[in-house]
This record gives C-alpha cells, structure tokens and sequence, in this order.
C-alpha cells in the first residue's frame, strides 16, 4: 500500500533509496515529504544526512542539509551527474582496460559486461568535488565526509 512515492512494508513506511523516489520526510515532526536528494535541515542540529554518489572512480560524499535549504524545498543534488551519454562512453573506453586500471589504483570492480562497465568511466561523470562544493556555496548542504572507493558492481 503505496502513499505519495512511499512504499509500506509491515506497516512501517520505507523511504526510497538515494536518488530514487522519497519516503515520509522526518522534519517538523514528518510533516512533508521528501524526494530525489532532499535533505531536511531540520533534524536535529546538523540537518538531515545524505549520500551523493560520484562515479566508480572518483566515490562519493556523505552530506548533512542545512536550515537555509528551506529555500531549495531541501533539495540538493542527487549525483554528480553524467557529461557524455552511455553511448559515447563505450566508444571512448573499453571496459577490460579499464578494470585493469582501476584495480591498478586499488579499485577492484565486477560487471556482468565489458560494455557496462565502459559506460560507467569516471571521465563520464561531472567532478563531484565541484558538484559539492556548488551545493556547499549555494548553502543548501554542507560535506561530513568522503568516501573512496575500494569496490564497485556493475549489472
């Protein structure tokens, strides 16, 4: 039994994953309801948390909202975002070469296709240390920590 994007499960509402459809929000005493990237600021005194994912290469950002979200509806960014479609990513790369690098670096990646994992390059992304510190400067979220990657799974 579904409300507004939630799904209920054992009569608790669940709330979507991170870049995907919101749950229930839990500011304000649930009043609301969050979506894609939303991040209350009003959970508590450091904001709601949340997770912005970066590319298998670069990893990603946990962040906290801000009071001053209220502006932007507590929305932030979702991801860093793609700079070259899927297509152009499997001409530009080959996905064996680029496990190899990856795991050259410490990366270690398992993908059902070398086709899947070519689209996945980290060149085909947005920096996420710009798309970060845009959100910080927009003071619509603050970074809590980086996450480097040490594994990925594409399929």
């Amino acid at each position: 039994m579904a409300a507004r994007g939630g799904r209920r499960r054992r009569g608790a509402r669940v709330a979507g994953s991170i870049g995907g459809a919101g749950g229930r929000r839990a500011a304000r005493g649930g009043g609301g309801w969050a979506g894609r990237g939303r991040t209350p600021g009003s959970t508590g005194e450091i904001g709601q948390p949340v997770i912005i994912g970066g590319s298998m290469e670069t990893g990603s950002y946990l962040l906290v909202g801000t009071s001053s979200g209220a502006e932007t509806f507590f929305s932030t960014a979702h991801g860093s975002g793609r700079t070259m479609s899927r297509t152009k990513a499997r001409k530009q790369w080959q996905g064996r070469q680029l496990q190899r690098d990856l795991e050259e670096r410490g990366i270690y990646v398992r993908s059902t296709s070398w086709a899947g994992l070519a689209e996945e390059a980290g060149a085909a992304y947005k920096n996420i240390d710009e798309v970060i510190a845009a959100t910080e400067r927009a003071g619509i979220s603050k970074p809590v920590a980086r996450f480097t990657p040490i594994g990925n799974v594409k399929g």
